[in-house]
């Protein structure tokens, strides 16, 4: 286990667990999404703070910056406040934005990034190919990882043109010096086909499906 990434549910008393994409984007149009994002962040980084007083094995937590995030003034160094009031190295977060998110606003975007990364933070595109990605962002954007999208691994056995995609992608990534990513893998051969032409992370439920902070512990430990 190389990495965790933080996701958010909204657990309600009677309909149960509500997935984000039910509720996210009512928050993004009240502007309510930046404190729920502040939220994650902060339980997070608190996280890696009572990993670390625990004397418990630690991996980099990565945390997902939304659109109306990118567009707030200041947010970015109230992440980084976060990092110094809970004592957190910056090596231990990594950033992630959609694929969608960078192509919106490229000029916001590339500076955001520079300012993650001058704070030493790690920043990650995320669904890359879900949208239509534009090769232009991956030579022009300051990145450190690129998570291809699970729309590509769903197929990855059974169809040739998204094989060939996928692994012209990763041998393209690599070469850039970027670290790979593959997300959404469910079963052992997209696994084994994955680790066969050299993607550097594989993420899905074939290792986990999302769960609390308490069960992830015991994972690592």
């Amino acid at each position: 286990i190389v990495s965790a990434e933080a996701l958010v549910r909204w657990i309600d008393p009677e309909k149960g667990i509500i997935p984000p994409f039910k509720f996210i984007p009512l928050f993004e149009k009240n502007g309510f999404v930046c404190k729920l994002d502040y939220y994650v962040w902060e339980e997070s980084i608190k996280t890696l703070a009572k990993w670390r007083d625990n004397s418990q094995i630690m991996v980099p937590i990565s945390i997902n910056l939304s659109r109306v995030d990118i567009q707030k003034n200041g947010m970015i160094e109230e992440v980084v406040e976060l990092l110094e009031k809970y004592h957190i190295h910056p090596k231990w977060v990594k950033a992630e934005l959609t694929e969608s998110v960078c192509l919106e606003n490229d000029k916001l975007v590339m500076e955001k990034m520079e300012l993650l990364k001058s704070h030493g933070l790690k920043v990650a595109i995320d669904d890359f190919g879900s949208g239509y990605s534009s090769l232009h962002m991956l030579k022009e954007m300051p990145i450190d990882i690129l998570k291809i999208d699970k729309s590509f691994i769903d197929t990855v056995m059974i169809d040739v043109p998204s094989r060939v995609i996928t692994e012209s992608i990763i041998k393209m990534i690599k070469t850039l010096g970027f670290e790979t990513v593959a997300e959404g893998v469910e079963e052992e051969p997209q696994y084994e086909y994955l680790n066969s032409i050299g993607c550097d992370i594989i993420q899905g439920f074939y290792f986990g499906r999302p769960q609390s902070v308490e069960d992830i512990e015991k994972l690592l430990s």
